[in-house]
């Protein structure tokens, strides 16, 4: 199982020696079939579409860029950045096929910090203990029911939130409505460019980065803006009312949300770091300060009456925080 999880727990040697032994696995399947692929193209080269060639070759062009003809250097760079990124999104690329796996590894990690998984249980296991930002996942992982990851992300309330990129082969249309009923956010058709795949992440994160962004400098709006399921609009929406209600109660925090909620702290942190990008203690804080810039547009209260009305102990504290919030000070808020 271990072996299945993220690459960074290994170390420079290990990650080395594997590139290796991985490099000369693909040089001997390579040598295995270009001899019948040759031949199979020469027989059939009036009948092949040369659109769906182009795309294969540009496949194998990408795995084989890797490879060096120096076997004492690192012959396939599995790893081209094998350093935690604080602030670049966790993904989980969940697929079995190794040529997909590494071709995908190697482009994301570039970006992103890449949780590698062949297993649904190994996938599982990985959603419960990081924060994961979006999945790339292969149907193909999973031999019994293509869908099952994406269905358990989608039907459960804690993970609900995390986009989801589908891969799937071509021979499976099924999987395509499939994957509509099941709100998969994007899903890719086998065989497909690496930068596509790229671009379709790029676009999902960004898109729930403006949301959020404006969602944090927008008091007036609803908290389900930066939802992307019904079940996340709902859970938002019960919330913010929660934090609503005790907005005046300055001991309101985590643990008391987390018990109105009925959930763990760890699973809360989890589900609100994935839809807001803040900490559960950061929400209930922003929640504050958006109902205080609310308060002080209607006009009639003093910044310090405020200040106590939205659970704030100190006013110069109160001050600071909706500077940073607003990028304007309270008592010029209009």
């Amino acid at each position: 199982m271990a072996d299945n999880l993220s690459h960074r727990r290994m170390t420079h040697s290990e990650k080395e020696k594997k590139s290796k032994q991985i490099a000369h696995e693909i040089k001997a399947l390579l040598t295995a079939i270009l001899d019948p692929v040759d031949r199979y193209i020469s027989d059939n080269i009036g009948h092949l579409d040369h659109m769906e060639l182009e795309r294969n070759v540009a496949v194998l062009k990408e795995l084989v860029s890797g490879l060096s003809l120096n076997e004492d250097e690192n012959p396939f760079a599995i790893y081209p950045d094998t350093e935690p990124k604080p602030d670049a999104p966790d993904i989980l690329l969940a697929v079995r096929d190794i040529n997909i796996r590494y071709s995908l590894e190697n482009h994301l990690a570039r970006s992103y910090n890449i949780h590698v998984v062949t297993e649904v249980s190994d996938a599982l296991d990985i959603l419960e203990r990081e924060v994961i930002s979006l999945i790339v996942y292969d149907s193909d992982i999973t031999r019994e029911n293509d869908l099952e990851l994406c269905n358990f992300v989608k039907t459960h309330t804690t993970y609900s939130h995390i986009p989801v990129v589908l891969i799937f082969g071509k021979k499976k249309m099924h999987n395509r409505i499939e994957a509509m009923e099941l709100r998969a956010d994007a899903y890719v058709e086998k065989p497909f460019s690496t930068d596509y795949v790229n671009a379709i992440v790029q676009n999902l994160l960004e898109m729930k980065e403006r949301l959020r962004q404006r969602y944090i400098t927008t008091p007036w709006l609803d908290p389900s803006i930066i939802a992307i399921t019904e079940a996340d609009r709902e859970f938002m929406k019960r919330i913010q009312k929660i934090i609503s209600d005790n907005i005046d109660n300055s001991l309101f925090g985590v643990d008391q949300l987390a018990e109105h909620i009925h959930m763990s702290r760890s699973s809360l942190y989890r589900k609100i770091k994935g839809i807001t990008n803040y900490s559960t203690n950061s929400f209930i804080q922003m929640e504050r300060l958006r109902k205080a810039a609310l308060l002080l547009m209607d006009g009639g209260v003093r910044v310090n009456e405020v200040c106590y009305m939205v659970g704030f102990n100190s006013s110069s504290f109160f001050t600071k925080c909706f500077k940073k919030q607003f990028g304007i000070l309270p008592k010029d808020y209009k």
